[in-house]
């Protein structure tokens, strides 16, 4: 199992965080406490500071150098680590990066354990994950409990299973390690998101860089912490698609690899059977219910073997019984936390694209004047108007012009019978281009001499006033000034 390598690489040590992570001094105090010579090692934490606020951590903080990011909305994690071993590798000052989790803690054994597995070149690693918890709120411990048992028992079964059987395992961004020569050929790394790990892992075995378990690099995770989300069913279609037409080319381990990005999780396994099942008793499936009891006792004694293996004591068999429960709950935790975020975005995305504005207005149904409210709209380039009366609302299609817009929201209540009295709708406004596309502006002639127009008043297209006059009466009123006009 464990390669006993006895020579001391010079080992790197990099931790992405920001301020939301609470343990990270408790990581580098773990970090500065370790067995292995720290003259071999070096500790980097790279901080995403926020915008406009102080640093939080000093230069230097238990023997670790601390980076901060000048401009952290350009620089997401990935990009600052490969950007920082980017400057890291010319200088050849080490052998191997450790790549750790802002919110793990490792053990005073640790880098020791890492560097007697890094055994040749081209090595790649990913750790072994344990769940702790401080808290004393019973939620927590019971929700600590079912967690440690299903980590035991992927840990002792799964994960172990595919190191002795030397087959590729998705890297844990938060806790593995890389000789400095797979990042001299991959250029970079790739574990912001569980998709990502998966992308990346499946990159490094297609070109024989095979990630590989390590049960002896441990760390620990507090409950408030643990993530339970996994690469999402698209994602992995996806990358089993893209890879699907190479494996004629690629070994057997590869093989496996891909197609085991395929398998479904327990829960979704439970409700597959029960749908299989409930589909015999009804009649609903061709498939003979003793075919479906087989699979039933198949999965129980592939269970009951691996619970075997594992180690199990009865308390933490019946937690695990309960993940399937609780594992329901940390994902539905997870979709519901990225629908709020996308909502977010969104939400911030219409901020910075639409401007409006809200004036008063007067409106018309041919008996009375009524007091109403323009929204004057700008969004992504484009003008519409809203008019709210009370409860009623009409809106202009959009135009790239605001007074084509303003235009058009007068013939929709026109249609309705109402007059919009607004300077655009008036037979004494005269729009006078200002060279801007909108065309807000213009004069009104009846607060100016009509034969001077240079004394008219300027105005804007949806302001109003006391003397509007419908521009048809106007035409018919000038027409008739024009005939008693006498002949020169």
């Amino acid at each position: 199992m464990q390669q006993m390598n006895l020579k001391e690489n010079k080992l790197c040590v990099i931790i992405w965080a920001n301020n939301k992570h609470k343990r990270l001094r408790e990581l580098l105090e773990s970090l500065n406490n370790q067995t292995y010579s720290k003259q071999n090692y070096s500790v980097h934490v790279v901080v995403q500071r926020e915008k406009d606020s102080v640093n939080f951590l000093p230069e230097c903080v238990y023997g670790a150098i601390i980076h901060y990011i000048e401009n952290p909305e350009f620089f997401s994690k990935d990009k600052a680590i490969s950007v920082f071993v980017e400057k890291l590798l010319p200088e050849n000052k080490f052998d191997a990066f450790v790549f750790l989790g802002a919110d793990r803690v490792v053990g005073e054994n640790y880098l020791e354990a890492v560097n007697k597995n890094i055994y040749e070149d081209s090595t790649v690693l990913t750790g072994r994950l344990e769940v702790r918890t401080s808290s004393k709120s019973m939620l927590y411990q019971l929700k600590y409990q079912i967690l440690n048992a299903k980590q035991h028992f992927v840990n002792n079964t799964v994960n172990i299973s595919r190191r002795m059987f030397e087959l590729a395992q998705v890297i844990d961004g938060n806790n593995c390690a890389m000789t400095a020569d797979v990042l001299e050929k991959t250029g970079r790394v790739c574990f912001e998101t569980r998709n990502d790990e998966l992308k990346y892992s499946l990159f490094l075995a297609s070109n024989n860089l095979k990630p590989m378990y390590c049960p002896f690099m441990a760390s620990s995770v507090d409950v408030e912490n643990f993530d339970a989300s996994t690469a999402n069913l698209s994602s992995r279609y996806s990358l089993f698609k893209y890879y699907l037409p190479l494996l004629h080319k690629k070994p057997w381990y590869f093989i496996e690899f891909v197609f085991s990005t395929l398998k479904p999780g327990a829960l979704f396994a439970l409700i597959v059977y029960g749908i299989l099942l409930y589909s015999s008793f009804t009649f609903l499936s061709g498939i003979g219910l003793r075919y479906i009891l087989h699979l039933g006792v198949l999965a129980l004694f592939s269970t009951a073997t691996g619970v075997l293996a594992s180690r199990l004591g009865p308390k933490s068999l019946m937690y695990l019984i309960l993940y399937p429960i609780c594992s329901f709950m940390l994902n539905f935790k997870v979709v519901t936390k990225k629908i709020s975020l996308k909502g977010i975005q969104k939400q911030i995305h219409e901020d910075e694209n639409v401007n409006s504005a809200t004036v008063n207005s007067i409106v018309s149904d041919g008996r009375k004047d009524l007091i109403c409210k323009l929204d004057l709209v700008s969004e992504d380039g484009m003008r519409k108007v809203v008019f709210r009366f009370k409860k009623r609302r009409f809106v202009s299609d959009a135009h790239l012009r605001m007074y084509d817009a303003m235009e058009d929201i007068s013939r929709k209540l026109k249609s309705k019978g109402f007059i919009l009295k607004v300077c655009q709708n008036c037979g004494h406004f005269e729009s006078c281009p200002d060279g801007t596309i909108d065309l807000l502006k213009g004069v009104c002639k009846v607060k100016g001499n009509p034969e001077h127009p240079e004394t008219a008043v300027q105005t804007l297209i949806w302001n109003t006033c006391s003397g509007f006059m419908p521009q048809k009466i106007s035409n018919i009123i000038n027409d008739m000034a024009n005939k008693n006009k006498p002949m020169m």
